[in-house]
């Protein structure tokens, strides 16, 4: 018999296409057909195995999956999988690792150079027939020489700074983990306060984890702190920034530019503020993945389920706090 791997996600036919291409002989795919609780709820009584991204795993979930082996994320946050309820019932839970990283990192730098080069105002500029050679040249700049902070040093963080060394930043980080010296000099990054961080860097990204800790950490007093021409890029989770404090600094020209690929509600409400200031730049969350992405995360998925299966541990699972 095969083993059932439940997908709490609704996907679209080219995704579960991509998926099952990478499903070893052994396993079954079985996916929800609707985001109705009920469902969920009545196709984990017999899954061995469960794959989520965004979908809440709550308590009644866990008790409901009598045979459930693995609870394996799509994704790095756990914060939409209730860890108590998997920890009590001896299910492991596992992220994805760093198999997105390097898309995060390459959304994060094309968000910093569309907003560095105005890139969707001079082609709106330019779709309606203005020819803005010259308009934008004094708003536009380059990442050469800039001062980087990048806020949450892990998978993702330091893929964004590799990437920024090719363009000669100058790169400073904060991280409750701080590198050896050594690695900081190897590297070329150094290490400074929150505060100092944010009152210095050019460019502020946020790539740390969403815990009791650093929700809002973003709020009116570290926007205050920034430099007017500062900009912020937030591929990470929304709720890392206080939206409306956000929106404040940004209207009244206290920062001067975001770029954002999470919101706090996602997908946010049509008359959320910050999606219609001229200075900020929005994507609905698709820094994390793309073929390529994908095709690593299902991978290494499957891979942690026949390692369960072995009676190995997963890579990538959850230890505790």
């Amino acid at each position: 018999m095969k083993m059932k791997v439940l997908l709490l996600e609704v996907m679209d036919s080219a995704i579960l296409e991509l998926m099952t291409s990478c499903l070893p002989k052994e396993f079954e795919l079985i996916a929800v057909k609707t985001k109705d609780e009920e469902e969920r709820m009545a196709k984990v009584v017999d899954a061995d195995f469960i794959m989520v991204a965004p979908t809440a795993v709550n308590r009644q979930l866990i008790e409901k999956g009598k045979k459930l082996k693995l609870i394996q994320k799509l994704g790095a946050g756990l914060n939409n999988i209730d860890l108590e309820a998997a920890t009590i019932k001896g299910v492991p839970v596992a992220n994805a690792g760093g198999t997105n990283a390097i898309a995060v990192a390459e959304h994060t730098i094309t968000l910093i150079l569309a907003l560095y080069k105005k890139l969707f105002t001079v082609n709106a500029s330019l779709l309606q027939g203005k020819w803005s050679k010259w308009d934008f040249r004094s708003e536009t700049y380059e990442i050469y020489r800039k001062t980087v902070g990048i806020i949450g040093l892990g998978n993702i963080g330091r893929e964004v700074a590799q990437r920024l060394r090719c363009f000669e930043a100058d790169i400073l980080y904060y991280d409750i983990t701080r590198l050896s010296p050594e690695t900081e000099a190897e590297l070329g990054y150094r290490f400074v306060a929150f505060d100092e961080l944010l009152r210095t860097a050019d460019i502020v990204t946020l790539h740390s984890n969403l815990t009791d800790e650093t929700y809002h950490m973003i709020g009116e007093n570290e926007l205050n702190i920034m430099k007017e021409s500062a900009i912020i890029i937030n591929a990470a989770r929304g709720a890392l920034i206080h939206e409306q404090a956000l929106y404040k600094a940004l209207k009244e020209k206290r920062i001067a530019a975001a770029g954002l690929d999470a919101f706090e509600k996602e997908p946010p409400d049509p008359d959320n503020p910050l999606l219609y200031l001229d200075n900020v730049l929005v994507t609905p969350h698709t820094g994390g993945g793309g073929f390529d992405t994908l095709k690593r995360i299902y991978e290494l998925a499957f891979e942690n389920m026949q390692r369960v299966l072995r009676g190995e541990e997963p890579l990538y699972q959850y230890k505790g706090a």
